[in-house]
């Protein structure tokens, strides 16, 4: 009785993702708040409130790609403080 059901059903997003089905969550969690808000604020509150979770299943290949998120959505920002709003 030692099976475990959960990694089992979530086995074929962890073969087609390669392992890093969580970390595809996670991100998917910070997009949806920057795509109907349009503020990159709000994705940078959710990315930091999702962090701790995402960071306890993946350590080190999580700063990563959060230091990547994070660049982004920065830029993201400093495109639209200095084109939009300088028109």
């Amino acid at each position: 009785m030692d099976e475990d059901f959960l990694k089992f059903s979530f086995l074929g997003y962890d073969w087609i993702t390669g392992g890093r089905f969580t970390m595809i969550i996670a991100s998917i969690f910070v997009l949806f708040p920057y795509l109907k808000y349009h503020k990159p604020e709000y994705a940078l509150i959710v990315g930091i409130s999702v962090l701790p979770l995402s960071f306890t299943f993946f350590p080190e290949e999580f700063l990563a790609f959060a230091f990547l998120m994070v660049v982004l959505v920065l830029g993201t920002y400093g495109f639209h403080m200095l084109v939009r709003q300088s028109r």
